[in-house]
């Protein structure tokens, strides 16, 4: 059974969260936990710091029958240093090594790049309390990206022969990877990842007995953005004066997620269905409702922060989506987890 692919990305999450915050407590910058029994996440860092973190990834699929089948997996390590420090800002660098993946063509395609020679780390600017204002050296990155495409692209002709390399257009190629991984924008996308799970509350003051709802969106390939409302809150039973356990869920579902879900997904609903005569790419709004097509899904996520430092400790992350159709389902779960090295 074939899955329904996601590919959804919440936009400006870390803005908006601090201006909401802001409108609901003051913030003070001399302690974490309050006597009013509030809790803020404030960066107590070192010029010099250094940390690794293991970040892994999982993808699985369950069927109608409950069967449980893996996608695809991965893993890396992600180093953190603080590099400078003044009276009002950090500044971080991170860079990531050892990234496996289970994928054995994109692991063939990672090594191929790492070949071509080191690139530099992300550098990011951050206020005294932690909150990340400005990735400072993006300039240097989509120069070094579009120095190593042309590179890339001639490594990846030479796996093919003669005659194959004769109908692939080489300049379209390099023109194509400029426009799509080489600009501010897509690094700026695939920085965000690590960057919004580990620091995007600092800053933020957040009473225990509280749960925040913050309006968001999320957009998914080829559709517009979608407004969701991210519930977040301090897990008061796993807080104490040294960790705080930071937990939030967003849940989406409507027609006009149903109609993204069909929309960006990549294969047709006879993968749910069992119905090879039904094309995703070309069915109607009618189709749809005949078929009873839905989707639901789920995001759940907790980080630990130790308070005395402001450095995150764990960071764990799922992501259920349902699509059902005809009486049957299929379901798709990602998990990603950062986790600090402590060896």
């Amino acid at each position: 059974m074939k899955c329904v692919a996601l590919l959804i990305r919440i936009h400006n999450m870390k803005k908006q969260l601090l201006l909401f915050l802001s409108l609901i407590v003051p913030t003070l910058s001399f302690a974490q936990l309050m006597p009013d029994g509030s809790v803020q996440v404030v960066a107590y860092w070192d010029k010099g710091d250094e940390f690794s973190y293991k970040c892994t990834d999982r993808q699985e699929r369950v069927d109608d029958t409950g069967k449980v089948s893996l996608i695809k997996s991965s893993s890396e390590d992600l180093i953190i240093k603080v590099s400078d420090q003044t009276d009002s800002t950090y500044t971080l660098l991170l860079d990531t090594k050892d990234g496996f993946y289970s994928d054995t063509r994109v692991q063939s395609y990672m090594e191929l790049l790492n070949s071509l020679g080191e690139s530099s780390p992300i550098q990011l600017t951050t206020t005294s309390m932690g909150t990340v204002v400005s990735y400072d050296n993006l300039d240097v990155l989509v120069k070094e990206t579009r120095d190593m495409i042309p590179k890339l692209v001639d490594a990846l002709f030479k796996q093919y022969d003669k005659e194959t390399r004769k109908q692939m257009d080489r300049k379209g190629m390099i023109e194509y990877f400029n426009n799509t991984i080489a600009t501010p924008e897509a690094l700026t996308a695939s920085i965000n990842e690590e960057v919004e799970a580990l620091f995007m509350f600092h800053g933020a003051r957040m009473d225990t007995t509280s749960t925040y709802t913050l309006p968001t969106q999320f957009s998914m390939a080829g559709t517009e953005p979608i407004d969701a409302n991210m519930e977040f809150w301090i897990d008061s039973a796993e807080t104490d004066s040294t960790f705080a356990v930071i937990r939030t869920h967003m849940h989406v579902e409507g027609e006009k997620f149903n109609a993204a879900v069909a929309k960006s997904a990549g294969s047709t609903a006879s993968a749910i269905v069992k119905d090879e005569s039904f094309d995703l790419n070309t069915a109607t709004e009618s189709a749809f409702k005949d078929l009873d097509f839905k989707a639901t899904l789920d995001d759940y996520s907790a980080l630990v922060i130790h308070l005395p430092s402001g450095w995150p400790i764990r960071y764990n992350y799922e992501r259920n989506v349902v699509a059902t159709a005809k009486g049957s389902s299929t379901q798709e779960n990602i998990y990603r987890s950062i986790e600090i090295i402590t060896d």
